[in-house]
């Protein structure tokens, strides 16, 4: 999508001037593109929500063994608070998710 504004944005060759209204358009346009990239903190995030849910429902419904998943979840998140490493983000990081931002502690 931006190439074809880089396009109307260039000058032709008979006005050596840029379109001020259009380049506004071009800056609006990454402006939003960037908000629709997955960052990184908001995925580690959901998938460690996910993981509780799912761990008390197992408890609940399959063997209240399941509990000790959940206290698995909450002691990783809480030591990277404190050591700023989550392997939740390095495994991601892996697969692809770009890291937009801090560590997953941060926001």
């Amino acid at each position: 999508m931006t190439v074809v504004i880089e396009k109307i944005i260039k000058p032709s060759r008979f006005n050596n001037k840029p379109n001020k209204n259009l380049e506004g358009l071009k800056t609006k346009i990454s402006k939003n593109q960037s908000k629709f990239k997955i960052m990184i903190n908001r995925v580690v995030r959901g998938i460690a929500g996910t993981f509780v849910l799912i761990s008390i429902l197992l408890a609940v419904y399959v063997n209240i063994n399941w509990l000790w998943f959940t206290a698995f979840v909450g002691v990783n998140l809480l030591q990277s608070s404190f050591t700023q490493w989550c392997l939740m983000d390095k495994i991601l990081a892996k697969l692809g998710v770009k890291a937009e931002g801090d560590s997953c502690t941060n926001c």
